[in-house]
């Protein structure tokens, strides 16, 4: 099978799944399944590291994969707004928007604290959180 109908598959429906409870059954198994086909392809035995599974295919595990999707549409909203369909224009609030303090927070994203643990895995709470590191480097 090419690596781009696999990397196409991996990636579908990823904010999905890769935002459910970490402790989430089925997400494991996921896990499991992924790591399995990766074995398979590569003709790996069951005691290779799952590590370098991933890198002999430059991929990442589903959890850091749905990382970085989130920290890839932080960059484009932060600086390639244009790129992203209209109705995320005003998505992320910055902080200097809310307050005229000169602090050194100034530019990361306002974050509003979710009631919840639903809220917590919302894509604008989680990219408010770990997208702020993104935006200082």
């Amino acid at each position: 099978m090419p690596m781009h109908v696999l990397k196409m598959l991996l990636l579908y429906g990823i904010e999905i799944y890769g935002n459910t409870n970490p402790s989430n059954i089925s997400l494991n198994r996921l896990k499991i399944f992924n790591n399995k086909i990766l074995r398979i392809l590569q003709k790996r035995p069951r005691r290779t590291h799952i590590i370098d599974l991933y890198k002999s295919y430059s991929a990442l595990p589903i959890d850091l994969l749905h990382r970085y999707l989130i920290l890839l549409f932080v960059h484009k909203f932060a600086h390639h707004s244009n790129r992203l369909p209209v109705i995320f224009a005003s998505y992320f609030t910055q902080n200097k928007l809310i307050h005229q303090h000169d602090t050194r927070d100034k530019c990361d994203f306002h974050l509003s604290t979710p009631c919840t643990t639903f809220g917590k895995r919302s894509l604008k709470y989680k990219a408010a959180t770990c997208g702020t590191d993104c935006l200082k480097v």
